[in-house]
C-alpha cells in the first residue's frame, strides 16, 4: 500500500509540475499578446471618440461665433441707430405696406421725406391701434439719415 501511496504521490506531483511548468513558459506569451490586442483595440477606439469629440468641438465653436458674430452686428446696428438719432431726429407719417406677425413681427412702412421716397423694414412690439396693412403709422427718423427710422410700434418709441 506504501507503494502506491508513493507512485500516486510521485504521479500527483509530476502532473502537478507538468501543467504548472509548460503554463509559466506559455503564459506570459498569451497575456502580453492578450495585452497587446486590448491595447491597440482601445487605442483605436480612444482615437476614434478623441476624433469625435475634436469634431463636435469644431461644430460648437463655429455655431458660438456664428451666434457672436450676429450679436455684435445686431448691437453695432443699434448703436448707429442711437447716435444718428442722438444727433436730431424729427417725427413724420408713413403708410404701413405690408404687415407680418408670423416667426416674428414686422412691418414694411412707405414715407417720404424731401422728396425722396424710402421703404423701411421694422420689427414692432405692440400694437394697442391694430394697425394694418394701408395704416398711416407715426415714426421719428433722423434728420442726418432719413433711412434710419423708429415707429411707433417699438419700445424704443
Amino acid at each position: 500500500m506504501l507503494s502506491r501511496q508513493l507512485l500516486d504521490h510521485k504521479w500527483l506531483q509530476q502532473r502537478r509540475k507538468a501543467p504548472y511548468v509548460h503554463q509559466l513558459k506559455t503564459e506570459p506569451k498569451i497575456q502580453w499578446s492578450i495585452r497587446l490586442k486590448t491595447f491597440s483595440v482601445s487605442n483605436k477606439n480612444t482615437m476614434e471618440k478623441l476624433k469625435l469629440a475634436l469634431t463636435w468641438v469644431a461644430i460648437i465653436g463655429v455655431i458660438a461665433l456664428g451666434f457672436y458674430w450676429i450679436s455684435k452686428d445686431a448691437e453695432k446696428s443699434k448703436s448707429e441707430e442711437i447716435k444718428a438719432m442722438s444727433h436730431g431726429y424729427c417725427y413724420s407719417k408713413g403708410v404701413i405696406s405690408e404687415k407680418h406677425s408670423y416667426k416674428g413681427r414686422t412691418i414694411h412702412v412707405k414715407y417720404g421725406i424731401n422728396g425722396v421716397e424710402y421703404e423701411c423694414k421694422r420689427n414692432w412690439d405692440h400694437n394697442p391701434r391694430d394697425l394694418g396693412v394701408g395704416d398711416s403709422v407715426s415714426f421719428k427718423y433722423a434728420t442726418d439719415n432719413p433711412k434710419i427710422i423708429i415707429t411707433e410700434l417699438e419700445n424704443s418709441y
